[in-house]
Order: structure tokens, then sequence, then C-alpha cells
């Protein structure tokens, strides 16, 4: 979902993995707080939120600026 509480895309989490040193980790769950990689999503960036379909609540983010070189 976007800030604005619309519906990005619908799609299944088809991996989660995360960074644990140089090596990567798959994971069955992941928990509030944790920094992971999540495949699956083709339209979803930095500050959208993942919800249960049904669940219109929207985790506020702050904005990011794009990198510049």
């Amino acid at each position: 979902m976007t800030q604005d509480g619309e519906i990005l895309e619908q799609a299944k989490v088809m991996k989660i993995s995360k960074r644990f040193g140089m090596n990567d980790l798959d994971l069955s769950t992941a928990y509030a707080g944790d920094i992971v990689s999540i495949a699956g999503f083709s339209n979803g960036t930095v500050g959208h939120t993942i919800n249960n379909i049904g669940n219109k609540h929207v985790i506020a983010s702050i904005p990011i600026d794009p990198p510049t070189l």
C-alpha cells in the first residue's frame, strides 16, 4: 500500500531472506523491526506497507530522496 492508503499491487511473498555477515539466510517468517529482502513484488519499494488482504492500515514513513551521482 502507498502512503495514501491506495493498494499498489496484490502479490504473494515468494521468498524472505536476511543478510547475516556475508551470507544470505532464507527465512520462513519475518517480524516487525526485521530488516529483510522480500521477493514476489514488482511495484513495491521503500516506504510502502505490506498488509494482509483487507487490512487498510498504513505505516507512516519518511520520504527518502533518490540517490544522486
